[in-house]
């Protein structure tokens, strides 16, 4: 296939501003190590693998390949419980839960990484599918690219067809697209990358996919083709890309979080001097009137961002810190009996945390 030109959205070059981050009075956070493993944790996702169960489950995957559930036994102080589902061939690097077989019960979970061995190796990459069937949960080898496979999210991307797709990305430099036709999983190359796609987030009917060469990128149904449109370009490579209501968040290797709002300005909202690997929006407080998010990476630390409606500084506090680096964070709502999200992080140590704000 014909690689797609690169077209420029005019916001993206738009300037981008240094907002007047501040360090915030430190909020009352409940943290607990949810999970905790003997190889690095990758990745994680949010959603309803058990239709049976109260609450919501974190999948987990690892560098040994391993996937794990972990959901909170019962309502407020209930115990943890977690437990390995299932096993791929190779190294995971993320994962994400939708319905993209709507013939199962529950939701699906998509994991992508290796084929087989770690993600330093020459292996291919793969994708897998995880559903509850008859006889109790199974993994399938849905799609295998060249190289490692680092990014991938779930949504309608196609209006010209019918239920949810799989777009995945990684270090083949392409943009795959795979959806369910008569009972078989098919791909559909839509574009080649000037860099290694490492994260992909859902923006409206597209998804904007971070690249390694500084690129962000934008890949959207036009009529009966996909364009692939330039929606944000830095110096440095960019690592983890999260949207929110129109808002976008992305992280850098230049230890910048960057803010782009719907109305596409642009700012620079937390400063680490460290390689960041985390960018997540959601709600935390309810009391605060503009929007929160979160991020880590390689300095170990866990930081939450308040977002100021009325001016333009961000306000942020440190609520954790791990023993080893970071490597993905999410804000969702994991527990019962709180008035906001929590905060989902994983990493180099093996553990999975779960914060939330006390009030």
């Amino acid at each position: 296939m014909v690689a797609l030109p690169i077209l420029f959205l005019l916001p993206a070059l738009l300037a981008t501003q240094r907002a007047a981050s501040t360090e915030a009075p430190r909020a009352a956070w409940s943290v607990e190590v949810v999970l905790e493993t003997r190889a690095k944790l990758n990745g994680c996702a949010v959603g309803d693998f058990d239709p049976a169960s109260r609450n919501p489950e974190i999948a987990s995957v690892d560098s040994t390949g391993n996937i794990f559930l972990t959901r909170q036994s019962g309502p407020r102080q209930f115990p943890w419980i977690s437990k390995s589902i299932a096993r791929a061939g190779g190294e995971l690097i993320g994962c994400a839960f939708g319905d993209v077989d709507p013939t199962r019960e529950g939701l699906e979970l998509v994991a992508y990484g290796m084929l087989r061995g770690s993600e330093d190796s020459a292996n291919p990459g793969a994708v897998y599918l995880i559903s509850r069937g008859e006889e109790g949960i199974e993994i399938e080898e849905i799609f295998h690219d060249t190289a490692l496979i680092h990014g991938g999210a779930i949504g309608d991307f196609d209006t010209e067809r019918e239920g949810l797709e799989i777009i995945v990305t990684g270090f083949s430099k392409k943009v795959h697209l795979l959806y369910l036709e008569d009972d078989m999983w098919q791909p559909q190359l839509l574009t080649d990358l000037t860099g290694a796609g490492k994260s992909v987030a859902t923006y409206s009917k597209s998804a904007l996919v971070a690249c390694d060469d500084g690129n962000l990128m934008q890949v959207v149904r036009l009529g009966d083709k996909w364009r692939s449109l330039l929606f944000d370009q830095a110096q440095s490579p960019q690592t983890r890309v999260a949207t929110l209501a129109g808002s976008v968040l992305v992280s850098r290797d230049d230890g910048t979080l960057n803010w782009i709002s719907d109305a596409g300005k642009r700012q620079v909202i937390f400063e680490s001097k460290n390689k960041l690997r985390g960018a997540a929006l959601g709600e935390l407080d309810p009391l605060n009137e503009g929007p929160e998010a979160a991020t880590a990476g390689y300095g170990k630390r866990l930081v939450v961002l308040y977002g100021q409606k009325r001016v333009r500084a961000w306000r942020y506090e440190v609520i954790y810190t791990d023993t080893d680096r970071f490597h993905h964070v999410l804000i969702a709502e994991v527990k019962g009996g709180n008035k906001g999200q929590e905060v989902v992080a994983c990493g180099h140590s093996g553990r999975l945390i779960v914060a939330a704000l006390k009030r």
